[in-house]
């Protein structure tokens, strides 16, 4: 029984003890972590803590480039424009395929992020299980005399669109390079929540264009958009829908009242072959009733 009792008493000192040196373990790797200069979020980023991690820089293209050899797998990170900005299109926004969520923002007050009159690309080019959240006070403005739309939705990547966003001015003139102002492929995902595009145009999907992706539309409105390739043919005004997955719960897509345009047909949405093929599911369009090629919806 004595024996016993002195375990009993003792654990409490053992148990003590461990947290003690793993304590002291933890802080000497901090500790030695500030010495070098590194903050204590820093730290734990290094560490693969996933934080929404507030990117330091002056420059989208220097939080970007922070990004690039900072991110960490299952990382999230706010970018924060501090200004009104011309960018080239910035390099692809994937990082070894890790898993990272980058949520950009204009803060209090709206961020205009132009897309340089001298290049002709994609401003963002979302790829590799990365996350890009558009969220409020984020404007992004193409030029008209691009070859792309101005966001790829590329492999496996998610962009999500919230309120306070505008995607606009954008013209793809490249007949061979479908979307205005987003297309989504290769099994991408377009969110969105709100914001508005417009004022976008290409010879498919002046607004959006979707092959082999999903595009979920909960809020927002797309209007103002334009599917000609100047030369009388063009399909999709607001959004065109190759093959994929659109649900569209909430928001508006005008038809040509409402300034969604198509040289050919399918002001509003344009969609191939969307009776017959399984892959290819479209619900709840109820704010375009009639069929037609002077009508919101057009069905090949």
């Amino acid at each position: 029984m004595r024996v016993t009792n002195i375990k009993k008493k003792n654990q409490p000192f053992y148990a003590s003890a461990r947290i003690l040196s793993l304590a002291v373990l933890l802080t000497s790797f901090f500790l030695s972590g500030c010495l070098l200069g590194d903050d204590i979020e820093t730290l734990r980023q290094k560490a693969g803590f996933p934080v929404d991690y507030v990117i330091p820089g002056d420059s989208l293209m220097e939080k970007f480039n922070w990004l690039s050899e900072n991110a960490v797998n299952g990382g999230s990170y706010i970018i924060e424009a501090e200004y009104n900005e011309t960018l080239s299109g910035l390099e692809r926004l994937g990082y070894n395929n890790m898993d990272v969520t980058i949520t950009l923002k204009g803060g209090k007050t709206e961020k205009t992020i132009n897309l340089s009159d001298n290049y002709r690309g994609s401003m963002f080019i979302i790829t590799n299980m990365v996350t890009l959240i558009l969220d409020n006070n984020i404007t992004l403005i193409g030029h008209n005399n691009n070859s792309r739309a101005l966001i790829s939705v590329d492999t496996d990547s998610t962009l999500i669109m919230n309120a306070g966003v505008k995607i606009t001015g954008n013209t793809n003139s490249d007949e061979y390079y479908s979307g205005g102002g987003i297309i989504i492929k290769d099994g991408g995902t377009f969110t969105m929540n709100g914001g508005t595009i417009s004022v976008n145009s290409a010879t498919l999907g002046g607004g959006v264009y979707l092959e082999n992706g999903t595009f979920t539309m909960n809020g927002g409105t797309i209007l103002k958009n334009t599917a000609d390739n100047g030369s009388g043919y063009g399909n999709g005004g607001g959004v065109y829908i190759g093959s994929g997955v659109f649900d569209k719960t909430g928001g508006l897509i005008f038809g040509s009242s409402g300034g969604n345009t198509a040289a050919s047909v399918g002001h509003a949405v344009c969609a191939y072959d969307l009776k017959y093929r399984n892959d290819n599911v479209i619900t709840n369009l109820s704010y375009n009733t009639h069929t037609g090629s002077e009508s919101g919806i057009w069905n090949y």
